[in-house]
Order: structure tokens, then sequence, then C-alpha cells
């Protein structure tokens, strides 16, 4: 394994950015907020799953198809997760997840079958399985149980 790679809503952070919070947000003692004083969260896990795929030496990435690119990024910098983050694969616009991961590969030089990605959705799921990625659907955020399970099953693949 040398990357994974996660989508944003529902995978790291229990909300969409256009949708359920709203911009701009601030840290207020050590905490994230969005403009209308609502507390904004990760999943409790992800913090944990970045710090051990470190560890680990696993790369990560970021694949968003969303438009609030701006937002979702400050989100990553207000939760200090933008410097776990690989240079150049933050993948953060509208389009197909496959694109991201391209777009991934060819900055790292890892190839599909090198990769782990994470997601709420089946027909990214689906999608990026047909290139070759090892895909793990996620329900409920990425936690560190599912990801050390994740990490077993591709080792065993």
């Amino acid at each position: 394994l040398g990357y994974s790679t996660v989508a944003l809503y529902y995978t790291i952070w229990p909300f969409w950015v256009d949708t359920h919070v709203d911009a701009p947000f601030s840290l207020q003692n050590g905490k994230v907020y969005d403009c209308n004083n609502r507390l904004v969260k990760l999943y409790r896990d992800v913090k944990l799953v970045f710090e051990d795929a470190k560890k680990l030496n696993i790369k990560i990435g970021i694949a968003s198809r969303t438009s609030y690119t701006e937002e979702a990024q400050a989100l990553m910098r207000l939760f200090n997760i933008s410097q776990l983050i690989e240079p150049g694969c933050c993948q953060i616009y509208p389009g197909c997840k496959k694109t991201h991961l391209h777009k991934i590969s060819e900055t790292t030089g890892i190839p599909y079958q090198r990769m782990i990605f994470f997601d709420d959705e089946h027909r990214n799921i689906v999608d990026c399985s047909k290139i070759g990625v090892f895909c793990i659907f996620v329900e409920d955020g990425v936690s560190f149980s599912l990801w050390k399970h994740a990490l077993a099953k591709f080792a065993k693949s």
C-alpha cells in the first residue's frame, strides 16, 4: 500500500459544506464554528486514522467533488489536517472521483492497485473499483476500526 484517499462529506466529517454549515468558519478555543456559531466537528477517529497513516508511511489524499472548494479547504486548515495531506493530492472540485484519483496517481507515481479509497457513495465505489483502486464503503465516517480492517483486507488482496 502506498496511498489512501478519502472523500470529505460523510467520510471525515458528518455534513455537506454547502447545506449543513455556513461559512466563514472560525477557530474558538480550539474548536471550529460556522458563522452562526454552530460547532463543526470531524468524525471522532479521523485524526487518529490520519496519524496512523503517517506512522505507517501511507500517504493521504483527498478526493471531493464539491464546488465549495474554498470552504472545504478552510475547514481542513482549521481542523489541522491540511498538513497531513500529501502535497498536490488535495483534489477538491466538481467532477468524477476517477479523475481525482488519476491526478493523485500522476502526482505521486503510485498506481491505482496500491491505493485504498474510502467513500460514502456506492457510485464512487463502483467507478473507482473498475480502475483497480481498492475501495471501502463508509457508512458513518472513517473509524479507526474500519481503517485497520481496510488495511488488513487490502494486505490479503
